[in-house]
């Protein structure tokens, strides 16, 4: 009985293409909201790390990064912008990482200057480098999504709407800003010593290129703290679940099925004080 529900269920999941993850190509996917903002979106979370397709979907809601544009975080003073970023006609904000010494993972943003492409030189230069000052973590929302219209919400860094037709759709959406190098923070990650061959070489590359995202998050012993934000990898996340295999992805889907059908009961609600970006046990793998 055992063995014919395992190929029953094994048989009946489709697989679908897995979701792009390359934060490069996102970076050209640029939309307009009808003001001065810009923004890249990025699918996240539970709707894009699974590439199977169940009997059973168990999707509460879609999670999305709102990327900004003309925005980049670094690790260091001295922004050395990716290959496949050189050469873009727009300047860009630049903006330096101070970490939070007393709670990994949380850092704060400095403003260094605006960056442009010299094309005599083929280099890119600062054109702006005013008095170096700290951004507010609310600074990060800028001109993103609008709470007051009534259509969306705040839920933690996020802000979250609802759609019903046929069925009900949450979208639980996060302004962040994109950091394309990997963060001092996790750097003894890539080398960290793994007894099973999991993840890979090829795919730890894969996140490391992809680098993190920075949130307006904080946490929970600063949050008053209006200068600190939080790491984001949830990327990284996606990639790290779609390198599992079909039987994996399953094992993995029927855990989560049950985990909100049985476990997460209604006199004990599962916490959404901050979005699911990444989830806590990937943010603790990563870090």
């Amino acid at each position: 009985m055992e063995d014919a529900v395992s190929e029953f269920i094994v048989g009946t999941c489709r697989m679908f293409r897995k979701f792009n993850t390359n934060a490069f190509e996102s970076m050209h996917s640029i939309h307009y909201n009808g003001s001065s903002y810009y923004f890249i979106v990025i699918l996240c979370g539970s709707c894009a790390e699974f590439f199977i397709h169940p009997i059973q979907p168990c999707l509460g809601d879609f999670d999305i990064l709102h990327v900004k544009h003309s925005l980049l975080a670094f690790t260091n003073e001295k922004p050395v912008l990716p290959y496949d970023l050189r050469h873009t006609a727009h300047a860009i904000d630049c903006l330096l990482m101070e970490p939070y010494l007393a709670y990994p993972g949380f850092i704060r943003l400095r403003h260094l200057g605006l960056m442009s492409y010299n094309w005599e030189s083929k280099a890119f230069e600062f054109i702006q480098s005013d008095v170096q000052r700290i951004l507010k973590a609310t600074d990060i929302e800028g001109d993103g999504i609008s709470t007051n219209n009534g259509k969306w919400i705040k839920v933690g860094p996020a802000a979250r709407t609802c759609f019903s037709d046929k069925i009900s759709i949450t979208f639980d959406c996060v302004v962040s800003i994109w950091c394309p190098q990997w963060p001092n923070e996790a750097k003894q990650w890539p080398n960290r010593r793994r007894k099973y061959g999991w993840p890979t070489t090829a795919i730890i590359q894969e996140v490391v290129q992809n680098g993190c995202h920075v949130v307006n998050a904080k946490h929970p012993s600063c949050r008053n703290n209006e200068y600190q934000c939080r790491l984001s990898f949830s990327i990284a996340e996606v990639i790290l679940l779609q390198s599992w295999t079909k039987v994996q992805q399953i094992v993995y889907h029927m855990l989560r099925f049950f985990a909100k059908r049985e476990l997460i009961k209604s006199d004990c609600p599962k916490k959404r004080g901050s979005m699911h970006l990444p989830s806590e046990n990937i943010d603790a793998m990563v870090l």
